[in-house]
């Protein structure tokens, strides 16, 4: 059911997927601005598992419904050398679909670089896929120079140096035609008690990543914004970011530790603890990849720890910050100025 501005029912549909249940996953949806729907599906083959062998077993699809739900049409995304691990989408004013995320090679869980492509639903093509590896230099920002050595030494000697397990978040629209992609290094890892039969659950939220791409698909610059925040058995409750574009910058928030202000890309990293120099940090990065960090307060102060995942943006320059610790609950507004 798709419904305007004023909650009016546009269209409605039921629609069966040419695929068995068990061998399909919807991994996203968006609505664009004429209410038609795009969904990002991943198929599998034979059997529902991410990877057989070693080697992936889905493929992803955009499926498209047009005109009311009465036209669809299917995308493959499809690469001989290299395997998309993850994807997002956004629409321009023209209603073409712009897709991206990160690849890794076949057989790997590592993340070999980002990828970009347009597709044009007038002409229901879709445009080749353009790949970006991630180069040493990259890949080594924010680490100490002992671990810079041991990544250089092993890309010297043809080594695997591509980091584990990132994640698109979000891919933004360019006022030059470019794009933005946003993203994470996140993963899970069970670990079971040696005292008992429990199993818990740690979450890992590490650095954020943006990638800036020119009109003609070509990376401008890529950056990694340093982040450590791990937790148990919350769901990451109070972890990853939040995005807004204001006033010609990117900015990210989160919830960080205050010794991380002083960070120049060397050096430790300190993990968001919950402790008493937790704090809610703004990030933000300029057209150039330019990087700017403050405190918007500190945790302690406010009494709560910001859910990144329950932000809201209310315009360009405003955003509603919800924060709980156990049984207080507090709102915020942020205003972006000029």
């Amino acid at each position: 059911s798709v419904f305007d501005d004023q909650l009016n029912q546009l269209w409605e549909k039921e629609v069966n997927l040419p695929y068995k249940d068990e061998l399909i996953d919807i991994s996203d949806y968006e609505i664009d601005n004429k209410g038609n729907v795009h969904l990002i599906t991943a198929s599998y083959i034979d059997k529902r598992e991410k990877k057989r062998d070693g080697k992936p077993n889905f493929t992803y699809k955009i499926i498209s419904y047009s005109n009311e739900g009465r036209v669809s049409n299917e995308y493959p995304v499809k690469s001989d050398e290299k395997f998309i691990s993850n994807m997002k989408m956004v629409f321009d004013d023209e209603l073409n679909i712009y897709c991206g995320g990160f690849y890794s090679l076949k057989g790997t869980y590592s993340a070999a670089g980002s990828y970009f492509f347009k597709i044009d639903p007038k002409l229901e093509k879709i445009e080749p896929i353009t790949f970006h590896k991630f180069d040493v230099d990259f890949l080594t920002q924010n680490m100490t120079e002992k671990e810079k050595g041991k990544i250089q030494k092993k890309a010297s000697k043809g080594k695997n140096v591509e980091p584990i397990k990132y994640r698109v978040k979000q891919i933004i629209l360019k006022n030059n035609g470019g794009v933005l992609l946003v993203g994470e290094q996140f993963y899970t890892e069970l670990v079971s008690s040696t005292e008992s039969s429990a199993v818990y659950t740690f979450y890992y939220y590490n650095d954020i990543v943006a990638i800036s791409l020119s009109k003609d698909n070509q990376i401008e610059w890529q950056k990694r914004i340093p982040k450590k925040q791990t937790s148990k058995n919350d769901g990451g409750r109070f972890s990853s970011f939040a995005t807004i574009v204001s006033h010609e910058k990117t900015y990210f928030v989160y919830n960080d530790h205050a010794k991380n202000l002083a960070y120049k890309g060397t050096g430790k990293i300190h993990m968001f603890d919950r402790g008493s120099e937790s704090i809610v940090a703004l990030t933000s990065i300029d057209h150039q990849g330019k990087q700017e960090k403050e405190i918007l307060f500190y945790a302690k102060e406010a009494g709560v720890f910001v859910q990144s995942d329950l932000l809201e943006f209310i315009s360009e320059r405003d955003m509603i910050l919800f924060g709980s610790k156990k049984k207080n609950y507090r709102l915020a507004k942020v205003s972006f100025k000029e």
